[in-house]
């Protein structure tokens, strides 16, 4: 009875010192997840501004436009007026 005891103890020991570098190893990847996450965030970041900055210059375009569209209509009007004018 004492042999299957003993035998009990070092299967419990060798069980937890096996379960002990399994908890290492998911320290090590819990670490390494983190440090991913990190960067992640950081490229999330980034990515943020650069939207912000795109979304700033796409002003200048739609104001661009706008010009040329004002002209093309004042153009359309003067040549009905025109066309007016004439009959």
């Amino acid at each position: 009875m004492n042999d299957k005891i003993y035998q009990l103890i070092a299967k419990i020991s060798k069980e937890s010192e096996e379960n002990a570098e399994h908890i290492k190893v998911l320290n090590e990847d819990s670490l390494k997840l983190a440090d991913s996450q990190k960067e992640i965030c950081e490229e999330i970041g980034k990515i943020k501004i650069d939207y912000i900055e795109v979304k700033t210059d796409v002003k200048w375009l739609k104001k661009f436009f706008w010009i040329i569209a004002t002209a093309s209509i004042g153009g359309l009007i003067t040549g009905i007026i025109q066309l007016l004018i004439r009959k």
